[in-house]
């Protein structure tokens, strides 16, 4: 096992233009939207470390 430390901002910002959501929606295969959406899912369920 390895273990690393980096460092980064706490938050992010956007960078995406408007109207990207639904460009990308209309594009992407089933596959890669399942895999977005469960990876969404887990981001936002876990809780920050404090």
């Amino acid at each position: 096992m390895e273990e690393f430390f980096v460092s980064a901002p706490d938050a992010l910002t956007p960078k995406a233009r408007k109207g990207f959501e639904a460009r990308w929606y209309g594009h992407a295969e089933d596959r890669l939207l399942t895999l977005e959406d469960a990876a969404h899912a887990v981001a936002t369920a876990v809780p920050a470390a404090a």
